[in-house]
């Protein structure tokens, strides 16, 4: 998410947070969505906020209380002494454990195509460390497609962790 999608505060300007404890986020790309929420409603994805509706304008989830990992471990140089490698692999064990789940809706429901998320940078995940569970909140990011870059997503989603743990040894 480029400057030009975020307010003077640095908040996204696509999403309004509702009092009811549900977040609607407009999106522009309805046809990215609307093959794959349909899906999501047949299962209890415990790794994603509830989609309560969607429309060709946006969609309505419940919001998800936590903080995502970039604010939690990555921007606060204190704070990301919370960040070891035991960590990592945790993350990464609730990473395979999600694609394992999204390889069987794939199996079950797309003949020969697959369900994969194609963003997991640290702003759009939260990590629950009590409970070693991991929530993806970018719901549009979701993809159906024949060709799954697997090595691209899994480095992008574990590199970034990688990265900082390193650094943050180097400097400190």
């Amino acid at each position: 998410m480029g400057s030009k999608d975020r307010d003077s505060e640095g908040n996204p300007t696509n999403l309004e947070f509702n009092n009811d404890g549900t977040v609607w986020k407009k999106h522009e790309d309805y046809s990215k969505y609307k093959r794959t929420f349909p899906i999501f409603d047949e299962y209890e994805l415990d790794f994603m906020p509830k989609i309560l509706e969607w429309n060709d304008e946006g969609y309505r989830y419940k919001y998800v209380d936590g903080v995502n990992i970039r604010e939690y471990l990555l921007d606060d140089w204190e704070g990301s002494a919370k960040l070891t490698q035991k960590m990592i692999f945790e993350m990464k064990i609730a990473m395979d454990d999600i694609w394992k789940k999204l390889y069987q809706i794939s199996i079950e429901k797309l003949n020969g195509e697959f369900l994969w998320y194609g963003d997991p940078i640290s702003e759009n995940l939260i990590w629950n460390d009590d409970t070693k569970k991991l929530t993806l909140l970018d719901l549009d990011s979701f993809e159906i497609t024949t060709y799954v870059p697997i090595s691209d997503m899994t480095n992008r989603f574990i590199q970034q962790f990688e990265t900082q743990f390193i650094i943050r040894r180097i400097v400190y």
